[in-house]
């Protein structure tokens, strides 16, 4: 079952920026090389209990611009642990094609997340 992803390798890669006035985590960026498997699920899983329940954490913020691939994937996350989008920021940055997007902003607070783990 596991044969398509390599032994000994990187599958991807998650990371979080910490704001200890606000006792938050933010700018989460999660990255996965392969095709979606049950490693990386629960690589991500314990990604997030180590932010809510190991470390404390009363906040998670993140954003995606809008037509990203990992899109679909914040907003499934956003959904099952009570977090809600909070805006759109238009024409936010503009990107190597030289367009500008559109930027989803998220948050998860930590009671909604031990709520709906």
């Amino acid at each position: 079952m596991y044969d398509y992803y390599p032994y000994n390798k990187v599958l991807g890669y998650f990371r979080y920026n910490i704001d200890k006035d606000s006792n938050a985590a933010y700018a989460m960026q999660i990255m996965n090389f392969y095709q979606p498997s049950i490693i990386f699920a629960n690589d991500l899983k314990q990604f997030l209990t180590d932010i809510f329940e190991k470390f404390q954490f009363r906040k998670l913020r993140y954003a995606c611009y809008i037509g990203n691939a990992i899109e679909k994937q914040y907003d499934k996350i956003t959904q099952k642990y009570g977090g809600r989008i909070v805006g759109i920021q238009k024409e936010d940055n503009k990107l190597m094609d030289g367009k500008y997007y559109d930027c989803k902003l998220y948050e998860i607070l930590l009671k909604d997340y031990l709520k709906n783990e």
